[in-house]
């Protein structure tokens, strides 16, 4: 995908059907986020530990529903940083990682706040206000770069036929959520992405997407509950009692067990809730955030593109089934597992 495709008026419409849904949200507040520090893999902060537990509440209640009337099948993507494991963790849903959905680069602005490098970097913090679409942090990224980095994930996107939920960055967000309502290039670095934010993204019949943002405000308590007010903004029907919810979580890891067969599903994919790190698929090679590293560079572009373009191939996904889909990364969990432990 070049820079231009983002600037398409139209939608493609591969795999996109009306009972589908897309729904983005970034991480749950992190430590870094606390600290108005960027990039960095630190973990999430007790605000965004409580957005994490209620996030399957909201799904849930939003799941289209099939022609019979049973949920349809659903998919989870994140990066591989912590903060977007952690938020994800507790879907009751099949899980990919991707290198590629990775939070933009900052090279040596990463792990500082903005103030810290307008104070030490002044000319960066000058470059990049002038322009956030081509501005490149030294060893690290533009807007540009992250557009080329996405093309994988959005080509897979548009193939599937599956629900999916991708738990990202804003950056990478403001990217995704561009490219699908057409909104032109210059304006993609400027898109608000909140956080504790749901936005459901549907298909319609003319190609364009409808868009609706759910809010999600979580209240901690003085001994460190929290309430939310997710039953209120996900609708009517998210507000049921716990064992209707595990019910749908069920239904979930069914889907999975009928794709993939008996005893073929991994068992962090069939419980109906809970982290299941280990059933995660990685899309990309999480060591190329190694290379580099020791003159302070970045992983290459061109080593990137190979690795992505290999993990394609090795992991394709179908545009026709979503049962393929979810059988494939049933399989692929399982034989990560059994390479781990040989």
């Amino acid at each position: 995908m070049s820079p231009s495709m983002i600037q398409e008026a139209e939608v493609c419409k591969s795999g996109m059907t009306n009972a589908r849904r897309i729904w983005l949200t970034r991480h749950g507040e992190s430590l870094f986020n606390q600290k108005g520090l960027i990039g960095g893999d630190s973990s999430l902060s007790p605000n965004g530990a409580a957005y994490a537990d209620v996030l399957p509440e909201v799904i849930l209640s939003r799941l289209p529903k099939s022609a019979d009337g049973t949920p349809v099948p659903v998919s989870v993507w994140t990066s591989t940083l912590q903060r977007t494991i952690q938020t994800a963790a507790a879907l009751p849903f099949a899980k990919l990682r991707w290198k590629a959905l990775d939070e933009i680069d900052a090279g040596i602005c990463d792990g500082l706040s903005y103030s810290q490098i307008a104070d030490k970097h002044p000319a960066e913090f000058e470059a990049r206000s002038n322009d956030k679409l081509r501005y490149r942090y030294p060893r690290g990224e533009s807007y540009l770069d992250l557009i080329a980095r996405l093309e994988p994930v959005i080509s897979e996107m548009e193939r599937e036929g599956e629900s999916i939920v991708i738990v990202g960055h804003q950056a990478v967000l403001r990217v995704i959520f561009g490219y699908l309502m057409a909104q032109p290039q210059q304006s993609i670095p400027s898109i608000h992405i909140p956080l504790h934010t749901v936005i459901e993204l549907t298909p319609l019949p003319d190609g364009t997407m409808g868009v609706e943002y759910i809010p999600v405000p979580i209240q901690l308590g003085d001994n460190g509950s929290h309430s939310t007010a997710a039953s209120a903004a996900a609708g009517t029907e998210a507000q049921q009692p716990s064992a209707q919810l595990q019910q749908q979580c069920q239904q979930q890891a069914d889907l999975a067990a009928a794709a993939a067969g008996a005893g073929a599903v991994p068992a962090a994919v069939a419980a109906p809730a809970g982290p299941a790190a280990d059933a995660a698929v990685v899309i990309g090679d999480a060591r190329l955030s190694k290379v580099g590293e020791e003159d302070g560079g970045s992983a290459s572009d061109e080593s990137s593109q190979d690795v992505f373009v290999a993990a394609r191939d090795m992991q394709r996904m179908s545009s026709c089934s979503s049962s393929n889909t979810m059988a494939q990364m049933a399989a692929a969990a399982g034989v990560l597992r059994m390479a781990n432990k040989s």
